[in-house]
């Protein structure tokens, strides 16, 4: 009789802690997209595509892939009717462009990635704290990154509330 008395306890135990857990508001965030999607951080994006060395930098990229394609084009063109030595002239002028693109590729990603550490180095803890403020006046129990959650409902995504204070804050 003890027995089932401990047991029943234990269910009822369980289904309340069921209950109570269910009554736990959880939330997701992406706290990179928070701060990228902020006005400041438009700013900044218009301030480094206007900075004159980017805009080489980016020109560069946008006229090798012309001139990259220019290249395949006449290759279709006029390939058939080159001989061996042009035929490796032309893949010779292809690969040296194509190794071109690539490294403009390369700088320009990385002269953006500097600018987004930047940012979000800048932005780190007014994040935490408007994330903070959020997460105290909408009662959320439990924060997920976002990109970790396999799903999450829109209204579960609070990241445009978080923006939303950065953006009033500045």
């Amino acid at each position: 009789m003890l027995n089932l008395k401990t047991v029943s306890a234990f269910v009822i135990c369980a289904f309340m802690s069921a209950w109570v857990n269910a009554q736990d508001k959880v939330a997701v965030f992406n706290f990179e997209r928070a701060i990228l999607s902020t006005e400041a951080a438009k700013k900044a994006s218009a301030a480094l595509n206007a900075d004159p060395e980017f805009a080489a930098l980016q020109a560069r990229y946008e006229g090798l892939v012309a001139e990259l394609q220019g290249l395949r084009e006449e290759q279709q063109t006029k390939g058939i009717t080159w001989n061996a030595e042009q035929q490796t002239e032309h893949r010779k002028q292809v690969e040296y462009k194509r190794a071109d693109l690539e490294l403009a590729q390369k700088k320009l990603q990385a002269e953006q990635n500097a600018a987004v550490r930047g940012l979000l180095q800048e932005f780190e803890e007014k994040t935490k704290a408007a994330l903070n403020e959020v997460i105290a006046s909408e009662g959320i129990s439990i924060v997920l990154n976002a990109s970790q959650a396999y799903y999450a409902d829109a209204n579960a995504d609070i990241t445009a509330k978080v923006t939303d204070k950065l953006n009033k804050s500045n």
